[in-house]
């Protein structure tokens, strides 16, 4: 699917890969999420198609959750793969 899109010159976001922006240490976007799995203060944890991703810091908030967009604000410290 990847080459199909690269073919026709379409970001990989419109193959439904998941896409992770850090706009600053305060603010990220994901795309293309499968859901959320758990919201915290300390860490705002979600699916992607085939593992679940964390991103941790310090008074998360989710700041918009629509269709398979969240934006999280706070302290942003990391983004890892849990699983």
């Amino acid at each position: 699917m990847l080459e199909l899109l690269k073919k026709t010159g379409l970001p990989a976001e419109c193959g439904g890969a998941l896409c992770v922006t850090l706009w600053d240490d305060k603010t990220v976007s994901v795309e293309n999420h499968s859901g959320v799995a758990d919201v915290r203060n300390e860490c705002v944890k979600f699916y992607s198609k085939k593992r679940v991703a964390a991103i941790n810091g310090e008074n998360l908030t989710v700041e918009e959750l629509d269709g398979n967009l969240l934006r999280i604000k706070g302290k942003i410290l990391s983004i890892e793969y849990l699983t």
